[in-house]
């Protein structure tokens, strides 16, 4: 199981690739050869998923009911985007113009690893997320996991 943590700065160069630190490749584990698919995330930003970690989480939609309409408008619209990718062989990996293109990714980014995923966001976006809102970090634990049992 991956437990995957921290933030990266990175550059995308004119073509769209991003090289992952070797920091976070160790965490992914030895391999041969990486895997993912990068699709769009909840907000503006991308999300990279290992392709277990992928085939997990699609694993998981078979379960759901499909003569629900919001549950159909909800795969098609998680689905939509989603690419394949493979690393090159400087541990580059090439974002579609479309993805870069809703995400709002320039040349600065940001790789935030953890669970099992990394998010890919614009630097600027990230900045005003995490630092925008008036909502302080205690109001979110309160809200999230203050009702909690344990």
């Amino acid at each position: 199981m991956l437990n995957l943590r921290g933030e990266y700065d990175c550059s995308m160069d004119a073509k769209g690739r991003i090289r992952l630190p070797s920091s976070l490749l160790k965490k992914l584990g030895e391999r041969n050869e990486y895997h993912f698919v990068l699709n769009k995330g909840f907000e503006k930003h991308l999300t990279l998923y290992p392709i277990e970690v992928w085939e997990t989480t699609v694993k998981e939609f078979e379960k759901l009911n499909l003569y629900d309409n919001d549950t159909r408008q909800f795969l098609r619209r998680f689905h939509n985007g989603a690419t394949d990718i493979e690393m090159d062989d400087q541990m580059r990996i090439l974002v579609p113009k479309r993805l870069c293109e809703f995400a709002g990714l320039e040349k600065e980014v940001i790789l935030n690893a953890y669970g099992n995923k990394i998010e890919i966001w614009d630097a600027t976006e990230y900045e005003t997320m995490m630092n925008g809102g008036d909502t302080t970090m205690a109001e979110l634990a309160q809200k999230v996991l203050g009702n909690r049992s344990e």
